[in-house]
């Protein structure tokens, strides 16, 4: 049922109408896709003009740029949320390692029977032999130390790459939009309003990838490049990975097809773990 217009004079009262507005724009891309939502659309279902609809925003796409960064922060602070909880996790199980670690080397005491107080020779070793198995074992603790840095930042690389990819899946508007922002929404609208949204985008990318970085091995550089790829992968695949009716029939019709349609969610875990493992191995010495 289309809603009486009502003109709002006060700010408050043109705040609360851009609020609905934005409001409006939202739940028709969630019901139908961003591409789908018109104008008029939009203006029907607050029960305005298109013509007043300007009042507050200059086009539709200006009404999906304002949402874009809206979602760009709600997920920003998604991610963070997860990196901060990864964070206290992994630093909970290295003080309990450090812990077991400390408790199991004797300080200071007297050696066990049949072990040589340290600096004397055992019976019938020579102490050249003794420098010689000290020295292998210094090897050995070099490369054990070397594998387990490479294996704490996979593993904490992992845990970014799905912060990153499992939060996007959770945000499919966010991934509607991304998906159509170069292609549309950043064409029919002014300046000011590209530059706002440009400004908004690259303020959350550097942040993430500071945060990025401090949580892995990666450099400032490469963590912000990881989250730059990250959103763009999933704009390009959240349209393959959510068909439209026709080929969704087209699918069900047709399993050799069909198998070529990607899930969003794996398929966009497996890329950012290639980029997040390869970045380190194309730094200039």
């Amino acid at each position: 049922m289309k809603r009486a217009f009502v003109r709002a004079r006060r700010p408050e009262h043109k705040q609360q109408r851009r609020e609905e507005i934005l409001a409006a724009a939202r739940d028709l891309a969630l019901a139908s896709g961003v591409r789908n939502v018109s104008l008029g659309a939009v203006a029907e279902a607050v029960g305005l003009a298109k013509s007043n609809i300007m009042r507050y925003f200059g086009t539709r796409e200006e009404i999906y740029l304002i949402l874009a960064a809206d979602e760009w922060h709600q997920w920003a602070a998604a991610v963070t949320t997860r990196l901060e909880a990864t964070s206290a996790g992994v630093a909970s199980d290295e003080a309990a390692s450090g812990g077991v670690a400390s408790g199991g080397v004797a300080s200071g005491g007297a050696a066990p029977d049949g072990v040589a107080p340290d600096g004397v020779a055992p019976d019938g070793v020579a102490p050249d032999g003794v420098a010689s198995d000290e020295a292998a074992s210094a090897g050995v603790a070099s490369d054990d130390a070397a594998a387990t840095v490479t294996v704490r930042l996979d593993a904490s690389s992992d845990h970014v790459v799905a912060a990153l990819a499992e939060t996007l899946a959770d945000r499919p508007l966010l991934c509607d939009i991304l998906s159509q922002t170069a292609t549309t929404l950043e064409h029919n609208v002014s300046i000011e309003a590209a530059r706002t949204f440009k400004r908004t985008i690259l303020a959350v990318i550097a942040d993430l990838g500071s945060q990025v970085a401090r949580a892995t091995g990666l450099t400032v550089g490469e963590g912000t490049e990881l989250v730059s790829v990250a959103t763009a992968f999933a704009g390009i695949l959240y349209p393959i990975a959510h068909p439209s009716p026709t080929l969704a029939e087209l699918y069900a019709q047709d399993p050799v097809i069909a198998a070529t349609c990607p899930d969003f969610l794996p398929t966009l875990t497996r890329a950012l773990k290639a980029l997040a493992a390869g970045l380190p191995t194309l730094r200039e010495d």
